[in-house]
């Protein structure tokens, strides 16, 4: 899914600007986030 998501915006980027674009994504995650409802939720699972 983050993989679909950087080409996606990758694509779109190089296509206004009319150049390559290399997009370095970085994902960050909330400790223990599976064992918390609230966060579980946010995340819209």
């Amino acid at each position: 899914m983050l993989a679909a998501a950087g080409t996606e915006a990758r694509v779109e980027l190089e296509r206004r600007l009319a150049t390559r674009v290399h997009l370095d994504l970085r994902v960050t995650v909330e400790k223990d986030w599976q064992r918390h409802p609230g966060i579980v939720q946010r995340l819209g699972m």
